[in-house]
């Protein structure tokens, strides 16, 4: 079996935009921005039990939110 080589080289969607999508229900899909109240989501999903069952993120201060969305970013 032979691997599915990629379709565009990593990092190459890196440098433009991200996209964000309006949802009919009334929510935003968007990058996340690293705000205080981003953070404050990103600490409150890691104790979602229906997230942490399926996920099993760390449990995340929201300092520690922060940090994690500025790597992502980088």
């Amino acid at each position: 079996m032979h691997p599915i080589p990629p379709v565009l080289p990593a990092g190459a969607m890196g440098a433009g935009d991200q996209p964000e999508l309006p949802l009919r229900s009334g929510f935003l899909l968007r990058p996340w921005c690293g705000t205080d109240a981003d953070a404050e989501a990103l600490a409150d999903s890691c104790r979602d039990p229906g997230i942490r069952y399926w996920n099993r993120p760390e449990d995340l201060t929201p300092a520690a939110a922060r940090e994690k969305i500025a790597q992502w970013g980088r």
